[in-house]
C-alpha cells in the first residue's frame, strides 16, 4: 500500500482573520471573570485603525481652531512673527551668558 501524501490544512486569510478569541479578565485574588467579551483579529484591527483615525483628527482640529498653531513653523500670523523672533533672540542671548 502506498501512503497517502501528508495533506496540511490551510485555511483561508479571511476564515484566520476572522476567528473569533475570548478575551478575559479575571480577579487575581478570587479567581473571578470581571470581566470578558470575544473579538477577532479583524475586529481588533478595525478598532485600533478607528482610535488612530480619532486621535489624527482630534489632534490636527486642536492644532488648527487653538492659539496653539502659531508655535508650529509655517503657521505664524506674518504680524506675529517678528515679536516670537525678538523672544526667541532674546531667549538665545540669555542662554549665550550663562553657558
Amino acid at each position: 500500500m502506498a501512503q497517502q501524501p501528508h495533506r496540511t490544512r490551510h485555511k483561508s486569510f479571511w476564515h484566520q482573520i476572522r476567528f473569533k478569541y475570548k478575551l478575559s479578565f479575571f480577579n487575581e485574588n478570587t479567581l473571578e471573570e470581571v470581566w470578558s467579551f470575544r473579538l477577532s483579529q479583524l475586529s481588533a484591527l478595525l478598532s485600533v485603525a478607528l482610535f488612530a483615525i480619532f486621535l489624527v483628527s482630534v489632534t490636527a482640529f486642536i492644532i488648527i481652531k487653538t492659539p496653539i498653531r502659531n508655535y508650529l513653523p509655517g503657521y505664524l500670523h506674518p504680524a506675529l512673527c517678528e515679536r516670537h523672533r525678538l523672544k526667541i533672540d532674546k531667549s538665545h542671548a540669555y542662554a549665550r551668558l550663562w553657558a
